[in-house]
């Protein structure tokens, strides 16, 4: 799974043992710059950035959704429990007048959506 920040100055990985990486692309050769070893207790199946480039979204194969924070690796700021194995996840573009929304979809063909705010 990966995704870029809207900034374009960071790329997050997730693999399918779990672990999470994000990626300063702005170094002369991209550099690993926060990694998490088990982000999920299963594979991560995709990874979605927030607007505001500092935030982004893992799913996994645990049917859990993490939203974590660069300043904040350590552990996720928010876990959002699914009714599925979720597949995909993407977010909205706010543009500050509507709240940012998330969105998962699963493999029965379930889409949850998740307030960010």
């Amino acid at each position: 799974a990966v995704s870029y920040t809207k900034d374009g100055s960071l790329l997050v990985t997730g693999s399918d043992d779990g672990f999470l990486a994000v990626w300063d692309l702005h170094r002369h050769v991209p550099t690993m710059v926060h990694h998490v070893a088990q982000a999920h207790a299963s594979w991560i199946t995709s990874v979605a950035t927030l607007a505001d480039s500092r935030r982004f979204a893992t799913s996994g194969g645990d049917k859990k959704i993490h939203v974590w924070q660069l300043d904040q690796m350590y552990a996720p700021v928010h876990t959002f429990q699914t009714d599925g194995d979720v597949r995909t996840i993407c977010t909205s573009n706010s543009d500050g007048q509507c709240p940012e929304r998330l969105y998962s979809g699963s493999d029965s063909g379930l889409i949850q959506v998740f307030s960010m705010d």
